[in-house]
């Protein structure tokens, strides 16, 4: 992992950057810790997954009794 991220790191910034962003990055706890990175805001929304959920909210608000008039 170490060398695919300093690699991209390589070839996406010039080199004081490169060893500016690799100084900072915290290898032992990525590496060694048994848990996921700290909190963010995560944003795994689509158009697609919004119109399935609209559907499926169209679906039970009519109870099984049909279905929607956009299906």
């Amino acid at each position: 992992m170490i060398e695919t991220w300093g690699k991209w790191v390589e070839m996406n910034y010039d080199p004081v950057e490169t060893n500016h962003i690799l100084a900072q990055s915290n290898w032992n706890w990525w590496l060694f810790e048994a848990e996921l990175p700290p909190p963010g805001t995560f944003d795994f929304s689509t158009p697609e997954g919004t119109d399935a959920e609209n559907l499926a909210l169209e679906y039970l608000a009519l109870g099984g009794a049909s279905s929607p008039a956009n299906y």
